[in-house]
């Protein structure tokens, strides 16, 4: 297989990838926090062309190696044996943005990736509470109480009650990128979808 592009020196093996998905802002649909690859599998230089052209051999593959997929210089990027659970360093807010699986909701043990990272000061072994939404609600008890007239003024008013969203479960970060952080979820106490709130606990 012929492959183009510019090649770092001293390096003979790649792995591959393609894009999978790319990931934006929850609060900013426009702005790119970064694009998902999916691992395809491993090549080597076996010949060298041109200046920008080589010839490689997959050694193995997962999947069908195609036109358009990308070679990386192979990183060795392993996750610590032994992670030690810690709190943020500062009080912080986020989403879950994806789920590693193809499930529409995530429970125990599952990984999501949230859009917080270590420009936000998230350090692999931070824990983080994943949580409801606030409520919005109407106290019909207390306006039942009220004169007609305040009645009346608290409707117009759309006068409310927030109650504090309650905790789905909690999540581990195992790995962190700039803009992003894959996670694991510890516990959960009922199934957790894409857009769930991630804060500090």
């Amino acid at each position: 297989m012929h492959v183009r592009g510019n090649w770092p020196e001293g390096t003979t093996s790649f792995e591959v990838y393609r894009p999978l998905r790319e990931h934006y802002d929850p609060t900013d649909e426009e702005r790119l926090l970064g694009v998902e690859l999916e691992y395809l599998g491993f090549a080597s230089i076996v010949e060298v062309e041109s200046a920008d052209i080589r010839r490689v051999l997959i050694n193995n593959s997962a999947k069908e190696v195609r036109v358009g997929d990308r070679l990386l210089v192979r990183e060795e990027a392993e996750i610590g044996a032994t992670i030690f659970p810690t709190e943020p360093v500062r009080e912080i807010e986020g989403r879950i943005i994806a789920l590693v699986s193809s499930e529409r909701l995530a429970s125990q043990l599952d990984s999501v990736l949230i859009n917080l990272g270590s420009r936000d000061s998230v350090e692999v072994g931070d824990v983080f509470a994943v949580s409801k939404e606030d409520a919005i609600t109407v106290d019909e008890i207390e306006r039942d109480r009220m004169s007609f007239r305040d009645r009346m003024r608290a409707i117009m008013n759309r006068e409310s009650l927030t109650l504090p969203g309650g905790e789905l479960g909690t999540l581990l970060v195992y790995r962190t990128f700039e803009t992003m952080s894959y996670a694991v979820l510890l516990s959960s106490l009922e199934p957790i979808s894409v857009n769930a709130r991630v804060i500090s606990p």
